[in-house]
């Protein structure tokens, strides 16, 4: 009897625990929301997710998506998340790594004819973590003929000697986007959709020129001209996705539950290869800090473009947790004050401070 009045009260005692837990867990993410709302509610749309390895914790939209409709921002507003389309890449070209099609040592001269000599030794670790020479040029701005993409690329001038020196720049990702359709004979677009985007179920996931008479997209700044509009390799691989935050959390947690790519492919794909001036540590297509204050390591994605949509997605491996910012801020101030990074680094704060 003894025994089982011990069980009885240690059962009471997790009941209590886990009910405190859920209320206490209620009440600090509504004192989130209002102060969401408080600080940022009435500038700019937005929308945020935190969750954890195992559920959504938290999934709010706020401010006006469409300013001449009035349209709230809503759990299918479109952003367009920018490069973190390369980590996306990423993970399209770890899956053909996985499969033995290819191999992180290959150089580009294994895919393309006539590879100039001072890129021959270019290879695709290299465009992974953006030390292959090439600068930030744009150079296939309205080109949407692969073959004239490919030639702009490997006629464009270095900076630096492959392998060398990081220097950020979308042209590596439009290279390993031309090699996954050399390698699998699929459109860039067709190959994601079929081994992450459907596998995933993220419906909410658009490429660039399947937006255009997308009611959901959030406000950009300025127009574009029909040509950008349309499919084009100054964006393939690099960046022209649109998405939402639930969207995005079921990418990252397909990367950490290896759903794409095995847990082998994973590690590898998020280990660091080496560290940047800053301290920004450079893996395949992904970056990872360290957050003392935070108490954790971060892996993150991040994409910003000049028309105002800014996203970012965080994940802390010590805190268990996700934080997804999706918003049409625009720069506040200076290239590096957006709305993803204002929100997300004030919800780290707001939860572990």
């Amino acid at each position: 009897m003894k025994h089982r009045n011990i069980l009885l009260l240690l059962l009471v005692h997790n009941i209590l625990c886990f009910s405190s837990f859920g209320q206490t867990s209620k009440t600090i993410f509504d004192k989130l929301d209002n102060s969401l709302e408080n600080q940022f509610g009435n500038k700019f749309s937005f929308s945020v997710l935190v969750a954890d390895n195992e559920s959504i914790l938290f999934d709010k939209n706020y401010g006006i998506a469409g300013t001449s409709t009035k349209t709230k921002t809503g759990q299918n507003t479109l952003f367009h998340i920018a490069s973190i389309t390369k980590s996306i890449t990423a993970v399209g070209i770890f899956k053909l790594v996985e499969g033995k099609n290819i191999s992180l040592s290959d150089s580009i001269s294994k895919f393309f004819n006539n590879v100039p000599p001072g890129k021959q030794s270019i290879t695709l670790a290299d465009l992974l973590c953006h030390e292959s020479g090439f600068g930030q040029n744009y150079v296939n701005y309205g080109i949407n003929n692969s073959n004239y993409a490919i030639n702009a690329l490997l006629n464009d001038s270095l900076i630096s000697i492959p392998g060398t020196e990081f220097h950020y720049s979308n042209q590596n990702f439009e290279l390993l986007a031309l090699i996954i359709e050399k390698v699998t004979g699929l459109k860039y677009e067709d190959y994601i959709r079929k081994i992450i985007l459907n596998p995933l179920k993220m419906s909410d996931t658009f490429f660039w020129d399947e937006v255009r008479e997308n009611k959901n997209v959030a406000d950009i700044d300025g127009e574009f001209a029909d040509s950008l509009l349309n499919r084009n390799w100054d964006y393939i691989g690099s960046g022209g996705i649109y998405s939402t935050t639930g969207d995005l959390y079921k990418f990252i947690k397909g990367v950490i539950d290896h759903r794409v790519i095995s847990s082998q492919m994973t590690e590898l794909m998020l280990t660091v290869q080496y560290e940047t001036g800053s301290g920004t540590g450079i893996c395949y297509g992904w970056y990872k800090n360290e957050r003392p204050n935070w108490e954790s390591s971060e892996i993150w994605s991040r994409g910003t473009e000049s028309w105002g949509h800014n996203a970012v997605v965080r994940w802390f491996p010590g805190k268990e947790k996700i934080i997804i910012v999706c918003t049409n801020s625009g720069e506040i101030g200076d290239k590096k004050n957006t709305g993803n990074r204002l929100i997300s680094d004030y919800i780290a704060d707001f939860l572990w401070h």
